[in-house]
């Protein structure tokens, strides 16, 4: 992405003066705050959907934001993906995982060989997530003794809501990258911002995010103008991926000229596939 392009493309003209709106905060900056700064709050490249969890930068947002977001809510998105996923495995693929033997517990790094038979490494000192010495003797010899081998299931370190928050994030900002100021502009996105501005409470519906394999879908990455029954709606299209395991999700945001913003929600909600889903057109 061309930053000075996309500040330009998304940009508004006070008194004779360029002004790029941050999506979320709605705090206005020039285009000299796309150079960084140590000392003020100044424009940043944002990953849609998140860097970790496979995605690409394709708007801007102010550090501000994008910092605050990173500490305090994407990671709720990625560590919820990835413990989602932590006992699906591809071929070819090699995982970090923990091994339980009899109670002795160590760190290992596991392949799928082949269905439901998995290649498991100890790790040793060399590595970063060695097993000390003591620990890989126990576990060699408990072993020895025929105890069951199983894997260590992580504790929960992520909250579904605002993991929530983060998938709504990524489809509010896939369709400021489409319409640019019309998602700023309108009164059909105040809830998303207020959402997206107080994530510690949520407010927004639950309804708004499907998954594409559950839903009945089958559609290329991207933003779509839809239709479910008379309500019209954007459907925002992304993968997550992770240790090579790949999720694609649907996400529902009004229009811009909607009279009745949860309308779409209220019919999803009733929604198990999506046989009266019609896609019209993909921007």
């Amino acid at each position: 992405m061309n930053s000075h392009q996309f500040f330009h493309d998304n940009s508004f003209k006070k008194k004779g003066v360029e002004y790029y709106t941050c999506p979320i905060c709605g705090d206005d900056f020039t285009e000299s705050d796309l150079k960084k700064s140590k000392t003020k709050n100044h424009l940043s490249e944002e990953h849609v959907p998140q860097n970790a969890l496979g995605g690409k930068v394709i708007v801007l947002t102010c550090k501000d934001c994008n910092n605050d977001y990173g500490q305090n809510v994407d990671h709720h998105l990625v560590n919820g993906f990835k413990f989602e996923n932590y006992f699906k495995f591809k071929q070819g693929e090699k995982y970090a995982r923990q091994i339980n033997n009899g109670g002795v517990i160590v760190n290992a790094e596991v392949e799928l060989i082949k269905e439901d038979t998995l290649d498991v490494k100890i790790y040793d000192s060399k590595k970063k997530r060695f097993n000390p010495p003591s620990t890989i003797k126990n576990f060699t010899s408990t072993t020895s003794q025929g105890q069951t081998q199983y894997l260590v299931t992580p504790e929960k370190n992520f909250d579904d809501d605002k993991a929530d928050i983060a998938i709504l994030k990524n489809a509010y900002l896939m369709l400021f990258e489409k319409i640019g100021r019309k998602v700023i502009q309108s009164r059909s996105y105040t809830s998303v911002r207020r959402q997206l501005n107080n994530y510690h409470v949520r407010t927004f519906p639950k309804h708004f995010v499907k998954k594409a394999k559950i839903f009945n879908m089958d559609v290329e990455n991207g933003v779509y103008q839809v239709r479910l029954g008379s309500v019209r709606a954007y459907m925002c299209v992304f993968e997550l991926e992770s240790d090579g395991n790949i999720e694609k999700y649907l996400t529902f945001l009004p229009t811009e000229t909607s009279q009745q913003p949860f309308k779409i929600y209220e019919l999803l909600k009733k929604q198990e596939k999506g046989d009266s889903l019609k896609v019209q057109r993909k921007l």
